[in-house]
């Protein structure tokens, strides 16, 4: 398998497969990602759509030293906050997946739910809502950290920030979701 360094140097060389390959190779990584940070099917496919469109028109100036992951991920969370800028609404965020990592999708079920089922979705609200506490930086952080599998160091990368702060972040978003969640387990008078 061709690193994504040789996919880019056969790219500039006129091979239209190797970007093809690149594109293959990341879609459903950022798909996911940018689900994650606009919680809509429609607008994470834009969201991706539009990061592939700047990567392609910017992959001349791409730093060959640095990492084509955290770069596209880079564009990619910078292309999401643009669109929830662009709306000025509430920034939604999920966390749902299926076994394999891959983003489930819920469809409306008329039958009644059990007893289980509904303390499963509550308590998945509860997470999603306590999630929309956190800023837009530790969201992310939380989503490159837990669901693409990044490091500190790759996170911090894709950030532009040192990995110190990228820590301190995810730190303060895992102590903000222990307190946000805990007030909504609370019994209420």
């Amino acid at each position: 398998m061709s690193s994504d360094t040789d996919l880019i140097e056969r790219y500039s060389q006129g091979d239209d497969d190797a970007l093809r390959l690149l594109i293959a190779r990341y879609t459903r990584s950022l798909y996911s990602f940018a689900y994650r940070l606009t919680s809509n099917v429609d607008d994470a496919g834009d969201v991706v759509q539009d990061a592939f469109v700047k990567a392609w028109k910017h992959i001349d100036s791409f730093d060959r030293d640095r990492s084509f992951k955290t770069w596209l991920f880079s564009i990619t969370r910078n292309t999401a906050l643009d669109l929830i800028r662009k709306r000025r609404g509430d920034i939604p965020f999920s966390f749902i997946q299926d076994d394999e990592g891959h983003v489930v999708f819920d469809t409306p079920d008329e039958s009644p739910l059990s007893d289980e089922l509904f303390s499963t979705s509550e308590k998945l609200q509860s997470v999603e809502n306590a999630l929309k506490e956190l800023s837009f930086d530790q969201r992310t952080i939380l989503a490159l950290h837990h669901g693409e599998g990044l490091t500190f160091e790759e996170i911090g990368e894709t950030l532009e920030k040192p990995m110190n702060t990228v820590k301190s972040l995810y730190r303060r978003a895992v102590l903000r979701l222990r307190e946000v969640l805990s007030d909504t387990d609370a019994p209420k008078e």
